[in-house]
């Protein structure tokens, strides 16, 4: 028996040792093929988070624009249809015309490699465009032109801004056209309208006023119909667009003084890099000189805005 039993044991062991080495053999093997899973799981995890944080912002733009324009948009075109009414007197026409450089956010695709896939991801960008108004006699109409064509219309903003500048200079605009031009990089295929509202105010009572604007500086931000100046978003970008251009003073609304970005942080899992963006508030103006470079001030009403910008 005990023979037996010692012939039982050197089996039990071989077997065990086979299996050992064949365990040892499975996991050589697959290894690098479970490595280049955790790798493209990885990989995988950090786009998404990057999509997250975009989609983030483009949510909380989105918030800020429709907060800003659609309270009180049917108050708007009520009180413009008055001036859109044919002129039957001869109140005579104004000549004017004023432009600015006026930043801007714009939406578009970018491609990432994942692995063998090509993902697109939808992020925001800071660009410039040049808006222009001119002002002569006509019927009392508001009439924009953008170039391209693009994918939000600026007429609620343009006649808005036509609205506050009559009532801030006085000006009967019965006998008056006003043509504002939007000209844009080719790539812009949306832009957000709304925020463009205080800077084509200033331009409306330039080119009413005959005044001229200091062209280093310039601004983003909602009008209302009392002149207040509302928030917007993307200011980061808009003040880093600015800048590029050689603007040197970013006029931005007083709502707009605290600003959500987001943090890149990293996590080591098994020797792989993990990617995080964690939210976090910052004062506007000191984040904004400190990171792009740019002087900024804050304004409340058109008349904030036009003691700084006209000259």
């Amino acid at each position: 028996m005990t023979e037996i039993s010692m012939n039982s044991t050197r089996i039990l062991a071989a077997v065990l040792a086979v299996s050992l080495l064949t365990n040892i053999g499975m996991i050589a093997f697959l290894a690098p093929y479970q490595q280049e899973q955790i790798a493209g799981l990885i990989t995988k995890t950090n786009l998404l988070s990057m999509q997250n944080m975009h989609l983030k912002q483009q949510l909380n733009d989105a918030n800020l624009s429709l907060q800003g324009s659609s309270c009180s948009l049917e108050y708007y075109r009520s009180r413009l249809a008055e001036t859109g009414v044919q002129n039957t007197t001869s109140v005579p026409g104004i000549f004017g015309a004023a432009t600015m450089i006026a930043p801007s956010v714009s939406q578009s695709v970018r491609r990432i490699r994942n692995g063998p896939f090509i993902e697109q991801v939808t992020v925001l960008n800071g660009s410039v465009m040049n808006i222009s108004v001119t002002t002569q006699p006509g019927r009392g109409r508001v009439l924009v032109v953008t170039k391209p064509l693009m994918g939000i219309v600026f007429q609620d903003a343009a006649n808005t801004a036509v609205y506050v500048a009559r009532n801030r200079t006085g000006a009967d605009l019965s006998g008056t056209d006003v043509f504002f031009s939007i000209e844009g990089d080719e790539e812009i295929s949306a832009v957000d309208g709304s925020s463009a509202g205080a800077l084509m105010t200033l331009l409306s009572i330039a080119a009413l006023e005959h005044r001229t604007i200091d062209p280093s500086v310039t601004l983003t931000g909602t009008i209302d119909e009392n002149g207040n100046v509302g928030a917007v978003g993307g200011t980061v970008e808009k003040a880093a667009a600015a800048k590029e251009y050689g603007i040197t003073r970013f006029l931005l609304s007083e709502a707009n003084s605290r600003i959500t970005i987001y943090d890149r942080e990293t996590i080591d899992y098994r020797g792989f890099e993990l990617i995080d963006y964690v939210p976090r508030r910052v004062e506007a103006r000191s984040y904004i000189m400190e990171n792009i470079g740019i002087n900024v001030d804050y304004i409340g009403s058109i008349d904030d805005v036009l003691a700084v910008a006209l000259k």
